[in-house]
């Protein structure tokens, strides 16, 4: 299931050209971090989204999580990168905390039966352009742990794992992020369906 609809997630042009957020600040994000694949990708992180998507289940809820290699501006309550295209990684977590990520180790859960602390997805995305949805690399992170330091004002985070290919992947992150909230919206997809509206229409 998530292999057919992962296309779905990746629809940046509609996510930053249309998409709807109640963030009310007029500025983006910035920080510092690295992604390092053992078949020689690095990447050089430098700013990311926060998207609350509310409670999953009983005291469980989802906060997805996007770090990219270029600046996310917040133009109108709407992300905005520059440039045309980017690469990055992206973290679909549950905590137990209903308003931000907790602090502590999340990792990768097979099911859909996601409970605290637990990855439900993760990927590595390349050379993504947002005028054309289906363009880049997409590899699935398989294992991982995701390892939130610090929350708040300014995150620090910390992973590693394996990809669908077999290569490992590490990174981190430290500093602010643009916080979306689409917790309130209906009919909203969360979960394992992939649709996310960092990357969906």
């Amino acid at each position: 299931m998530k292999k057919i609809t992962v296309l779905v997630m990746f629809s940046l042009i509609s996510m930053f050209w249309s998409c709807k957020s109640d963030d009310d600040s007029s500025g983006g994000s910035s920080g510092s971090g690295i992604v390092q694949v053992v078949d020689g990708v690095s990447l050089n992180l430098k700013s990311g989204t926060i998207e609350d998507y509310g409670e999953y289940s009983t005291g469980v809820y989802n906060f997805d999580i996007v770090l990219i290699d270029k600046n996310i501006n917040n133009v109108n309550g709407q992300p905005v990168p520059d440039g045309n295209t980017f690469s990055g990684v992206y973290f679909e977590l549950f905590t137990d905390n209903p308003n931000d990520l907790a602090e502590g180790v999340y990792t990768i859960n097979d099911g859909f039966d996601y409970e605290a602390n637990s990855i439900g997805w993760a990927e590595l995305m390349t050379n993504v352009d947002i005028d054309n949805e289906e363009s880049g690399s997409y590899r699935d992170i398989i294992s991982a742990t995701f390892t939130v330091l610090d929350d708040g004002n300014s995150y620090e985070f910390e992973f590693e794992g394996v990809l669908q290919t077999g290569e490992a992947i590490t990174g981190n992150y430290s500093g602010s992020l643009l916080r979306l909230d689409y917790s309130d919206e209906e009919g909203r997809n969360v979960a394992g369906s992939k649709n996310r509206s960092f990357f969906s229409k």
